[in-house]
């Protein structure tokens, strides 16, 4: 029995790495909830808002770490995935997903250029570079050059000079600011701001052609004491095929202990170097 659940937590093990590839690369398609564009007083509130939320982001460059679970449906069926997530700004990050009893099955470590891994039912060590992965999987160029950063931690950081609307919210959530991004893939960010406690509740992601890739929504704001934030909750919809993906974090802390991680290949592993 213990041999045939090997088996089988070897076959999907490769979805580790792709599921949580899948959290900082995001594609898919998304609905319009803003309504009209704000008046000339409420725009110049709204446009004071992301600046007041900028001077905050500035001020909250932290890492956390947090145990995670990881939900992926689709039309053919749901999985679900446990694990432990160390993030660091910008991109640097290192996740463990266990199996049902907790030991660690895949140990990815890397940042927006390279990742490594450690696949222990196959006692494998793999590492290469983040463009030979995106051309692996086939992954828009968008994948790569995105604000990891921003959509994992539920800040922004594409400057104000790029504000490019301030409209009202058709449920009247708050207020919708959109970001026309001068870097990397220059997609379009569309964030739904709560403008009293100064939180993205909801980020829906565009090109620049207005293709839609995403829509992810934003819920349980951890603040520690020097009152910066992390989402607790992340859900990402409006993915091609009906896809859904659900990330619950739990027990989280906000240091600032920056890091970069690093795996070294197990003595007696496989390893195997792409470019």
């Amino acid at each position: 029995m213990q041999l045939l659940n090997n088996r089988l937590l070897s076959k999907y093990s490769s979805l580790y790495i792709f599921l949580f590839i899948c959290l900082l690369f995001i594609s898919g398609c998304a609905q319009k909830p803003w309504d009209i564009s704000l008046g000339e007083k409420e725009y110049e509130a709204g446009f004071q808002l992301a600046r007041e939320m900028s001077v905050q982001n500035t001020q909250c460059v932290k890492a956390f770490h947090s145990d995670i679970t990881l939900e992926y449906s689709n039309p053919l069926g749901k999985r679900t995935f446990s694990g432990f997530l160390q993030y660091s700004p910008i991109t640097n990050y290192k996740f463990v997903a266990s199996n049902p009893l907790g030991q660690p099955v895949i140990i990815i470590a890397g940042n927006n250029k390279k990742y490594q891994m450690i696949n222990t039912l196959e006692s494998k060590y793999t590492a290469g570079g983040m463009t030979s992965f995106a051309l692996r999987y086939n992954l828009p160029i968008h994948f790569l050059k995105g604000r990891w950063d921003d959509w994992l931690t539920g800040k922004n950081t594409i400057p104000t000079e790029f504000i490019s609307d301030i409209r009202s919210d058709k449920q009247s959530r708050g207020i919708w600011i959109t970001f026309e991004d001068s870097k990397g893939a220059r997609n379009i960010s569309h964030l739904l701001i709560d403008p009293e406690n100064k939180i993205i509740l909801q980020r829906v992601i565009e090109t620049r052609q207005k293709k839609p890739l995403a829509t992810i929504q934003y819920d349980n704001y951890l603040k520690d004491q020097s009152s910066c934030t992390q989402p607790q909750h992340i859900d990402i919809s409006g993915l091609e095929y009906g896809t859904t993906i659900k990330l619950q974090l739990s027990e989280t802390e906000l240091t600032t202990d920056i890091k970069t991680y690093n795996l070294k290949a197990p003595q007696g592993y496989l390893r195997q170097f792409r470019p």
